[in-house]
């Protein structure tokens, strides 16, 4: 269940990222060819990364030590997007899980060097968790998932709080090289 979901969202995710657009029509498509509990999952992820960006992509940028966050490939920083934000903000997400998903989705959509990249990124992410969490903004979200899929169940899928579909407002950085 919840790895479709990881991987729609990361769709989502790079698919803003490289056209700059809202992703509304991948949106309708992923969505419904997804359970209930997939969707709310995905609208759960969408919903923590598009609130904690800011700060997912800081995390991120201070562990990718040589590489400028606009140099990373846009599919690796989505895949890092996902997971660090289910390594920092889930409860009932184990950090092991989080990072074989990550890795496996990798393996799938980017280069040959990417997993070990993105391993050691979220390896860092791990260790420091602590910390980082002690420096997440006071408005970002820090509640565990099943916390938010209750709130869910009775709203759109497709809608944010305030009705708009979940998508990054700003565009992430483009890529033009990752010498991994």
């Amino acid at each position: 269940m919840r790895r479709t979901s990881r991987e729609n969202a990361f769709k989502i995710i790079f698919e803003k990222s490289v056209s700059g657009g809202t992703g509304e029509i991948t949106y309708a498509v992923l969505t419904r060819m997804m359970s209930d509990d997939e969707n709310s999952y995905f609208n759960f992820l969408l919903k923590g990364i598009e609130k904690n960006k800011a700060f997912l992509l800081s995390v991120i940028k201070k562990y990718s030590r040589g590489f400028d966050i606009d140099r990373i490939y846009k599919i690796d920083l989505g895949i890092l997007m996902v997971s660090s934000f289910e390594i920092l903000f889930t409860d009932d997400v184990p950090d092991k899980v989080a990072v074989n998903e990550a890795l496996e989705l990798s393996k799938i959509y980017s280069t040959d060097n990417s997993p070990s990249f993105i391993n050691g990124i979220l390896a860092s992410v791990i260790r420091d968790k602590a910390d980082l969490l002690a420096q997440v903004p006071e408005d970002a979200q820090n509640k565990s998932e099943s916390d938010d899929v209750a709130a869910d169940q009775d709203s759109p899928a497709e809608e944010s709080d305030n009705g708009d579909t979940l998508l990054f407002d700003e565009e992430v950085p483009a890529n033009e090289s990752q010498n991994n």
